[in-house]
């Protein structure tokens, strides 16, 4: 427990330092949800699993699965996701 928040703590300085948002500096999933329609995941990598009820999205350190119906990706490009259709659920693992 102590490492971790040792380690947050460096994070956070070397963010105030390069003015980089510590979520992008600690290499945590950024995921915009609009309303239960749209799903926006910046910084995605492989995408691992596409069909209509299931969308799952390699990072670095997760992985992003998004649950519901009549998905479909709207955009893919520069490691920026889109999701759009019936949003159930979204989980990170």
């Amino acid at each position: 427990m102590k490492e971790k928040k040792q380690r947050l703590s460096v994070a956070a300085r070397l963010s105030n330092a390069t003015q980089i948002p510590i979520d992008m500096a600690t290499g945590c999933p950024y995921v915009k949800m609009c309303f239960n329609r749209e799903i926006i995941v910046e910084d995605a990598g492989n995408l691992i699993q596409y069909n209509d009820e299931s969308v799952k999205v390699k990072q670095r350190n997760n992985t992003v699965s998004v649950c519901g119906r009549g998905l479909k990706l709207s955009f893919l490009s520069n490691g920026d996701l889109r999701v759009t259709g019936f949003v159930k659920s979204v989980s990170f693992e």
